[in-house]
């Protein structure tokens, strides 16, 4: 908008018109340029108390909730005596509830924040393979087993290290229930000046689809994000693009999602 005020303002210059044409389309154009700059701040001002109301919100709801976690670990891990089979699987539960809710949580707040733009990329030279080690014992903590195929002439990316895991993790977690092993396996290739992530998660048919819809509407910017799963993929995508990535979602004959992530080497 403000480019095309300032290209208006320049043909005016141009056109050959009278001076008092000229002089009242230029009294119009003063005049929306204000109307528009003044609705740009407010949009500005409510994103902005927006972001603090949910930030501010999600921060206490996650302490709260890693205070129920870490009690009910310390049930769990038998450290104030021995529960019974009924009482560890009561101790079992919240914990496995507790660390969804978390998961919920921190996906909100990395949502919040890539609409309010509160996220810088810092690039930085990241070795590809040694990267994924560091993914896989990360994973491991969340019943996650990863199986990583580097190919040796993969090499490095310059990118930002936090948000290229930060990616990885909500794509991987999108199905995942933080209580049944999972096994994925990934393989970084190379080709030319472009690095590959790929790899293949088996949900139930109807979450299949629904990854392949959000896929679908987030490149068509229509996605209303209401479900977790939405928030991960939506969170992964919009993450991907800003670190100059580029996501592919697709699913095959067998049910399976296959995801492909794209990194220019240059």
């Amino acid at each position: 908008m403000d480019n095309h005020l300032s290209k208006l303002k320049q043909l005016l210059d141009t056109a050959t018109l009278d001076d008092a044409t000229r002089n009242a389309i230029l009294e119009t154009v003063v005049d929306l340029e204000g109307k528009y700059l003044a609705v740009k701040r407010q949009l500005e001002l409510e994103t902005e108390q927006n972001y603090n109301i949910l930030h501010g919100s999600t921060f206490e709801l996650k302490a709260y909730a890693s205070s129920v976690l870490g009690y009910s670990r310390i049930l769990v891990d038998g450290r104030v005596g021995e529960l019974s089979t009924r009482q560890k699987a009561i101790a079992d539960g919240i914990v496995l509830n507790a660390e969804r809710l978390l998961a919920y949580v921190d996906s909100l707040r990395d949502l919040n924040r890539i609409k309010a733009e509160q996220f810088m990329p810092h690039p930085e030279i990241v070795d590809i393979c040694a990267f994924l080690d560091e993914l896989k014992a990360n994973l491991a903590k969340r019943n996650i087993e990863l199986i990583e195929h580097c190919a040796p002439d993969v090499g490095s990316l310059n990118i930002d290290r936090s948000y290229l895991a930060l990616t990885l993790e909500h794509l991987l977690y999108c199905d995942h229930d933080f209580q049944t092993p999972q096994t994925i396996e990934l393989v970084a290739s190379r080709s030319g000046n472009v690095v590959r992530l790929a790899f293949t998660i088996h949900p139930i048919d109807y979450k299949a689809d629904r990854i392949l819809d959000v896929y679908h509407r987030l490149a068509q910017d229509q996605l209303e994000v209401t479900e977790i799963m939405a928030m991960r993929v939506s969170v992964a995508y919009q993450l991907c693009n800003l670190i100059g990535g580029n996501l592919i979602i697709e699913k095959s004959p067998n049910g399976a999602i296959g995801f492909l992530l794209e990194f220019d080497a240059h």
